[in-house]
């Protein structure tokens, strides 16, 4: 049970962080899109901690795994491994998604001004 329940959890995390993944390498050029971005990036800040949080979890269960000496699949283990880099990946394109945000932002607002 206890496997399974470790099985399910990354598995979700794993597509929590590959839907993340494709949200933020979105690059709009016009400010309707822009403005969607920067809202998705903002909610990803903020869901960041205790999506963190659940990987941390994660680890836990592995660690009593290991400690009670269980024998996990290698699917498994990749599994998990896997989850620490799309863990990494997702780090790396939210700080890019955001330096995107902050260079076009100046250009965002003149778009702005000149529409109002």
């Amino acid at each position: 049970m206890f496997v399974l329940c470790y099985r399910i959890k990354c598995a979700y995390l794993l597509e929590v962080y590959k839907e993340s993944s494709l949200k933020l390498n979105n690059k709009p050029t016009y400010l309707k899109e822009f403005a969607n971005q920067v809202q998705i990036i903002a909610t990803m800040r903020e869901e960041e901690r205790s999506l963190y949080k659940a990987t941390s979890q994660v680890d836990q269960m592995y660690h009593l795994l290991k400690h009670y000496e269980v024998k996990v699949a290698s699917e498994d283990m990749v599994q998990h491994e896997y989850l620490h880099f799309r863990q990494q990946a997702y780090r790396e394109e939210i700080e890019v998604a955001q330096a995107y945000r902050d260079s076009k932002m100046p250009e965002m607002i003149v778009n702005v001004e000149s529409n109002i």
